[in-house]
């Protein structure tokens, strides 16, 4: 009868024949048995393996990337040997794809010129966690104040799978991860007072732009230094009073004005 195998469970099967031999003095005798069986072991495993990725983070803007990072759950089976692989995509225009054999990013039209698309990346894999650092800080600038999307695949050694759709990483869809990347510095200006004006007033309000260029996270906060004089080393205005050198909050920021 069948057999009612539980999942998760492991099992041996143990065989052993028995050859045709006669012995001339034992009509009895039918044949020699296999003294060490032979055993095989195995494990019911129909479990899809589960992947996260820790960094970048979701809808996060990033001024360096060292290390893409992330977790996965497998404990059955395993995962399969190169089965864990990321796709990274910098999602702008038609999209291009982090290409590991030439560390450079190609569009999808390459790829498939040189027979590798989708462009699915080995990481490296530890116990519960994965980790792939193979785009420098000089390959992530190329895409500077782009948003970027990555796909995690996952395949364990019964060929339990999770694999995104070729389909959804063209239309950038159901990524696992939804980021920014943003080295390039804000810009500010000083509207007011004007550049070598001469006051006769008391100047009540100090006033200008801020502006993240390119497109970058936005402009979050803003510092004055005010200095007497012509000196580099000030002093400077200390709120209240005059010392040495210190950075004051803004009071108000609103849009790309300050005050």
């Amino acid at each position: 009868s069948a057999v009612t195998f539980a999942v998760g469970t492991a099992y041996r099967v143990e065989k052993k024949t028995r050859d045709r031999s006669l012995k001339s003095n034992d009509g009895t005798y039918i044949g020699n048995w296999q003294v060490n069986a032979s055993t095989v072991g195995f494990t019911i495993d129909k479990t899809t393996p589960t992947v996260g990725v820790l960094v970048p983070a979701n809808n996060q803007d990033y001024k360096t990337i060292t290390t893409i990072s992330g977790t996965y759950t497998e404990a059955t089976a395993g995962i399969e040997t190169n089965g864990l692989q990321i796709i990274v995509k910098a999602d702008y225009g038609g999209g291009k794809y982090w290409d590991e054999p030439t560390t450079s990013w190609k569009t999808q039209t390459e790829l498939q010129g040189l027979g590798r698309w989708p462009s699915w990346t080995n990481v490296t894999v530890y116990q519960t966690s994965w980790s792939y650092a193979g785009i420098s800080d000089a390959n992530w600038q190329l895409n500077n104040s782009r948003w970027h999307r990555i796909w995690v695949k996952a395949v364990d050694k019964a060929n339990n799978s999770r694999i995104p759709t070729t389909q959804n990483v063209i239309d950038s869809v159901n990524s696992d991860s939804y980021f920014r990347y943003d080295k390039e510095e804000p810009d500010s200006i000083l509207l007011s007072p004007t550049p070598g004006s001469a006051i006769k007033t008391a100047l009540l309000t100090l006033s200008g732009t801020a502006e993240d260029v390119n497109f970058g996270s936005g402009v979050t906060d803003a510092k004055i230094r005010i200095s007497s004089g012509t000196a580099a080393d000030g002093p400077y205005w200390q709120n209240p009073g005059w010392g040495s050198s210190v950075w004051l909050p803004k009071t108000t920021l609103v849009s790309a004005d300050w005050t």
